[in-house]
Protein backbone atom coordinates (compact mmCIF):
# COMPACT_ATOMS: atom_id res chain seq x y z
CA UNK A 1 0.00 0.00 0.00
CA UNK A 2 2.80 2.65 0.79
CA UNK A 3 4.45 1.92 -2.68
CA UNK A 4 1.12 2.73 -4.47
CA UNK A 5 0.41 5.85 -2.50
CA UNK A 6 3.80 6.92 -3.28
CA UNK A 7 3.67 5.69 -7.10
CA UNK A 8 -0.04 7.48 -7.22
CA UNK A 9 1.77 10.52 -6.00
CA UNK A 10 4.10 10.53 -8.56
CA UNK A 11 2.22 9.84 -11.33
CA UNK A 12 -0.44 12.58 -10.70
CA UNK A 13 2.81 14.93 -10.29
CA UNK A 14 3.92 13.91 -13.67
CA UNK A 15 0.80 14.42 -14.99
CA UNK A 16 0.45 17.71 -13.37
CA UNK A 17 3.94 18.35 -15.17
CA UNK A 18 2.94 16.76 -18.30
CA UNK A 19 -0.41 19.01 -18.80
CA UNK A 20 1.77 22.50 -18.59
CA UNK A 21 3.29 21.50 -21.67
CA UNK A 22 6.46 20.11 -20.39
CA UNK A 23 6.54 16.49 -21.46
CA UNK A 24 6.75 13.81 -19.66
CA UNK A 25 9.39 13.01 -17.27
CA UNK A 26 9.49 9.64 -15.59
CA UNK A 27 11.87 10.90 -12.96
CA UNK A 28 9.44 12.56 -11.27
CA UNK A 29 7.28 9.20 -10.11
CA UNK A 30 10.87 7.55 -9.58
CA UNK A 31 11.63 10.48 -7.10
CA UNK A 32 8.21 9.93 -5.57
CA UNK A 33 8.62 6.21 -5.39
CA UNK A 34 12.03 6.55 -3.63
CA UNK A 35 10.36 7.93 -0.72
CA UNK A 36 8.44 4.97 -0.38
CA UNK A 37 11.62 3.00 -0.27
CA UNK A 38 13.42 5.60 2.53
CA UNK A 39 10.55 5.43 4.57
CA UNK A 40 10.53 1.41 4.53
CA UNK A 41 14.06 1.88 5.12
CA UNK A 42 13.35 4.02 8.24
CA UNK A 43 10.36 1.33 9.50
CA UNK A 44 13.46 -1.62 9.10
CA UNK A 45 15.86 0.81 11.02
CA UNK A 46 13.47 1.60 13.70
CA UNK A 47 12.67 -2.46 13.88
CA UNK A 48 15.85 -3.69 13.93
CA UNK A 49 17.85 -0.86 16.49
CA UNK A 50 14.70 -0.19 18.39
CA UNK A 51 15.87 3.61 17.39
CA UNK A 52 14.68 6.76 15.19
CA UNK A 53 17.03 7.55 12.43
CA UNK A 54 18.11 10.91 13.56
CA UNK A 55 21.42 12.72 13.92
CA UNK A 56 23.46 12.93 10.94
CA UNK A 57 22.41 10.03 9.54
CA UNK A 58 18.69 11.58 9.35
CA UNK A 59 19.93 14.96 8.24
CA UNK A 60 21.47 13.40 5.34
CA UNK A 61 18.65 11.36 4.39
CA UNK A 62 16.15 14.01 4.61
CA UNK A 63 18.71 16.64 2.80
CA UNK A 64 19.11 13.79 -0.10
CA UNK A 65 16.27 12.27 -0.47
CA UNK A 66 17.84 8.98 0.57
Amino acid sequence: MLFGVFAASGFYHEWTVYTMGKGLDSSITLFFVWQAVAVSAERVWYKVTGKKVKGGLGCFGCTFGL
